[in-house]
């Protein structure tokens, strides 16, 4: 599928006609992102295409990243992500906190769950019903 995946890009690139947007770029890592863990330099040229190609990550392209570092239980490589999405000034939102909240809880981590609302309050995001369900989850 990798190299279906690879070839439909390439051939809409030399079309000329449809220059891949961001929503192909998240197409491709959501879709494929999981496939590519196993080639570590898949996932570094991704993002390489993307910033090659003035295209910046969105907070939906790393909320995929840092889930999918998750589900792999990368937790350090989640982390890592979850400070280089802040660092570029990429705003988080809910989704990403549940997502380390689900993370946290299914990978042992459950007393890293602890920070995660403190967090999102020393930040602009507003604590939401699906951030306090999904720590809520986590304790059950």
């Amino acid at each position: 599928m990798l190299e279906e995946m690879e070839n439909t890009l390439t051939d809409m690139i030399e079309s000329g006609s449809s220059a891949p947007d961001l929503f192909t770029f998240n197409s491709i890592t959501g879709g494929l992102w999981e496939q590519w863990a196993a080639r570590q330099d898949g996932k570094i040229k991704v993002l390489e295409f993307m910033e090659e190609r003035l295209f910046s990550p969105s907070i939906v392209t790393r909320n995929l990243i840092i889930e999918t570092f998750g589900k792999a239980d990368d937790i350090e490589t989640m982390e890592e992500n979850l400070s280089k999405t802040k660092h570029l000034g990429i705003k988080t939102n809910t989704i990403t906190y549940c997502s380390l909240v689900s993370v946290y809880s299914k990978t042992g981590h459950i007393m890293k769950v602890d920070s995660i609302p403190r967090q999102v309050e020393n930040s602009d995001i507003v604590l939401d019903t699906p951030l306090f369900n999904c720590v809520i989850r986590a304790y059950g």
